[in-house]
């Protein structure tokens, strides 16, 4: 071809709309001629709740609520929709907490504690390209699925010696951790002795929605 180059009409029209994703070059050379340092930012809100309340000399009981919500955004290496690193994604993990006791005093030396409480830890990592068809977009048929933002977003590109394209298949995560418990605990002071008896009842949830290659992967070797 004159100049050594392929004429743009002998191209593929997808292979150019993903080579049309790389940003330009920013600094010298013809390779690692690119760099960023996109912002980083990590939010949160937190609070705890807890209200102690005397029944009576005898009874006592306390309840708390705690809400712990976090959100961090992992930018890719490249600009989006290119994306580029495979760690890049938006997370929230938002966990809420219930507990409540109730201490009963038996007699003097004889007292009694109940504690039951519930946590939910639900995490959501989302691909940096959420809700957006890139895919589709790009040429690349199949990937997307309309009104199904977890199946949004741009298939994965490794072109050996660049950097790759597209968002990681691990993305979307979505865990749900719920935990509840129960427990109960008498004591008992005999003369010089301490008697403790006791017992803990719990129950624990686990939920997983993840795919090691969600918006599937092209793969190339050296050009």
């Amino acid at each position: 071809f004159g100049n050594n180059a392929v004429p743009a009409n002998r191209l593929d029209r997808v292979g150019r709309n993903l080579i049309g994703l790389y940003p330009a070059p920013n600094r010298s050379g013809i390779v690692s001629n690119y760099g960023t340092t996109p912002t980083q930012p990590v939010g949160g809100n937190n609070f705890d709740v807890k209200i102690d309340r005397n029944f009576s000399s005898r009874d006592q009981a306390f309840f708390r609520f705690s809400r712990h919500n976090t959100a961090q955004d992992i930018p890719g290496s490249l600009p989006l929709p290119a994306v580029g690193n495979t760690a890049a994604s938006i997370s929230r993990y938002p966990l809420h907490q219930f507990v409540a006791s109730y201490t009963r005093t038996l007699s003097a030396n004889k007292v009694n504690e109940f504690r039951a409480g519930v946590t939910r830890l639900n995490i959501e990592a989302r691909h940096q390209n959420w809700g957006r068809d890139v895919s589709e977009e790009r040429g690349i048929p199949g990937v997307n699925v309309k009104g199904d933002p977890r199946a949004s977003g741009l298939t994965r590109v490794n072109l050996a010696g660049f950097e790759g394209l597209g968002d990681s298949g691990g993305r979307p995560a979505i865990i749900v951790s719920e935990n509840y418990q129960w427990n109960d605990a008498f004591t008992w002071v005999r003369g010089s002795h301490t008697l403790k008896f006791g017992g803990e009842v719990g129950r624990r949830r686990y939920n997983l929605f993840q795919d090691s290659n969600l918006h599937g992967a092209l793969n190339y070797g050296p050009i």
